[in-house]
């Protein structure tokens, strides 16, 4: 199945939706771990780290599925 104009709409949306999540977490977690003392900005580099690693790993994999679509290459982990 390839992609249609509604999945990249909802590709759009969810970007929009993961990005003010994060610019939310990214507001309240120093407040959140400043009883942490020291290892409060480490903890918040480290979610920061892990959040933009998904972000970057569904950008592959939806740019995969979009290549097995236009060359007719399927590959095994795009559905």
């Amino acid at each position: 199945m390839c992609f249609s104009w509604g999945v990249f709409e909802q590709v759009l949306v969810q970007l929009v939706i993961m990005g003010a999540g994060f610019a939310i977490l990214k507001i309240l977690l120093p407040f959140a771990l400043q009883h942490f003392g020291a290892a409060g900005p480490i903890i918040v580099t480290i979610l920061t780290i892990i959040f933009w690693a998904f972000v970057i790993i569904v950008i592959i994999k939806f740019s995969f599925g979009l290549l097995g679509c236009l060359g007719g290459i399927h590959f095994p982990f795009a559905k």
